[in-house]
């Protein structure tokens, strides 16, 4: 029997709207309901709309520490671990700063009826049990008064259960090692005259949150190159970047692989800088052009050689993808 968790509903809401991230189903697994918490979110979100500021914070506060202990078992699942991770280093990362009453005064300026637009529905949407949507409105109530999450947490304090870098896995090309395999081989297909796969496989921490994230990019990418602008496909981008600071920081600790970890970096800072310029969508454009058949294969072996689990060839392709599009010539094979 399907049972509502009220409370799943409110986070998962706030999260997506927040965030960007969608978690409602792996909440309402992990999450355990509870009234009281559930009472002190209500009450906080009436006192917000009637702009009662230290009832708000006395309410929120009890409301958060009784929903703390509720997501306990949400620890087992990364993708929580990080986005709760995210939302914490916002918070903290906007609060110290000198000015940032200063600073949220001129966010409400920008947009006030905006600002109160959210919480009235915040507030109308709690009255009539529509949790997922109060918690939606209360995400973007404080997109709007802090501003979008520049996603800056240091996830090395959970990140998940690590294995050695180098470390026999139970799976021999399993998720464990998928990333590593992938991540490798796209540098090299990106720019074939470096070759630092040899490095990367032996100092690459291992992890099964890797692939969840490598897969949700690849999921994204198409032949129209209009991926690029979805807000969906930038935050599966920058979980991505997040683990892999993570997961490349053994390789920084060796000489030698520290000096190839060191030359992707230069390679990483070059597209950044490239896909980071404005109206980069029309070059994207014009560059695939020249290699057009080239490109459409690219993709189509992407997800085909992902899909099959050879991430040694779904690798090379996802950086030829990349590399295609930033103007760099590949011979047609």
């Amino acid at each position: 029997m399907w049972e509502r968790n009220q409370l799943a509903e409110f986070y998962s809401g706030f999260y997506h709207k927040s965030m960007g991230v969608h978690i409602f189903h792996d909440l309402k697994e992990c999450m355990d309901n509870d009234d009281e918490a559930l009472y002190m979110w209500g009450k906080a979100i009436e006192h917000l709309a009637h702009g009662e500021q230290e009832q708000y914070k006395i309410d929120s506060e009890r409301a958060t520490e009784l929903s703390k202990p509720l997501m306990e078992a949400c620890k087992a699942n990364n993708k929580f671990n990080i986005v709760s991770a995210e939302v914490d280093a916002w918070f903290i990362d906007f609060w110290t700063q000198p000015d940032a009453v200063e600073q949220m005064i001129e966010n409400i300026k920008e947009h006030p009826i905006l600002v109160k637009l959210d919480i009235t529905l915040a507030r109308m949407a709690w009255k009539l049990g529509f949790y997922h949507g109060a918690g939606a409105a209360f995400g973007r109530f404080w997109t709007r008064l802090m501003g979008q999450p520049t996603w800056s947490a240091d996830l090395n304090s959970f990140y998940p259960h690590p294995v050695e870098a180098g470390a026999e896995t139970n799976d021999k090309v399993g998720k464990k090692d998928a990333s590593a395999v992938f991540l490798s081989e796209a540098w090299h297909g990106f720019y074939p005259n470096q070759d630092i796969r040899s490095y990367f496989l032996d100092c690459f921490a291992r992890d099964t949150t890797e692939y969840d994230a490598i897969d949700a990019v690849v999921g994204y990418i198409s032949t129209d190159t209009s991926f690029l602008a979805k807000s969906d496909f930038k935050q599966a981008m920058k979980t991505m970047k997040q683990m892999n600071r993570t997961n490349f920081q053994p390789c920084t600790k060796d000489p030698v692989s520290s000096q190839a970890f060191y030359i992707m970096l230069e390679m990483q800072k070059e597209a950044t800088k490239f896909f980071t310029t404005p109206g980069v969508e029309r070059q994207v454009e014009i560059n695939i052009q020249g290699q057009k058949a080239l490109f459409v294969k690219s993709v189509a072996s992407l997800h085909e050689f992902w899909q099959a689990g050879d991430y040694e060839k779904a690798g090379t392709a996802y950086g030829m993808v990349w590399g295609l599009m930033m103007g760099i010539s590949y011979p047609m094979n």
